[in-house]
């Protein structure tokens, strides 16, 4: 029930607001005449258009490459750079140990065979 009240509370709170601030534009509206509108109107559109040329203006900048600046940072590609850079080394180093694990595996089974031969048994 407190859920009901609280609801229709919020509710009619905010109606009033609404309320408040639509009258008062259709009334000041009506008082206008047409033509007074028309020019309220076409100044609004003037703003607008302003505001979407600078808008439009600030997306479209872009840096010396050519790449635009609201997409790409500089910064944010030297760090991809250095990332890939570090990729690179790291798979270049996995290389190597994975031929020296195969060597080194290859060693083992050359002296399993010594010993074997030896008569050392060991595991098998």
């Amino acid at each position: 029930m407190d859920e009901l009240i609280t609801q229709a509370g919020v509710g009619g709170v905010l109606s009033i607001l609404i309320l408040r601030e639509v009258l008062p534009f259709m009334s000041k509206a009506k008082a206008k005449a047409n033509g007074e509108v028309v020019k309220e109107l076409a100044d609004r559109a003037a703003r607008a258009d302003h505001q979407l040329t600078s808008i439009h203006k600030t997306l479209d900048a872009k840096d010396q490459d050519g790449v635009r600046l609201i997409y790409s940072r500089r910064s944010l590609d030297d760090v991809i750079n250095r990332l890939a850079t570090c990729i690179e080394k790291q798979t270049e180093m996995m290389r190597d140990m994975h031929g020296e694990v195969k060597d080194t595996r290859r060693d083992v089974e050359v002296i399993r065979d010594a010993v074997r031969s030896c008569g050392g048994g060991g595991r098998a």
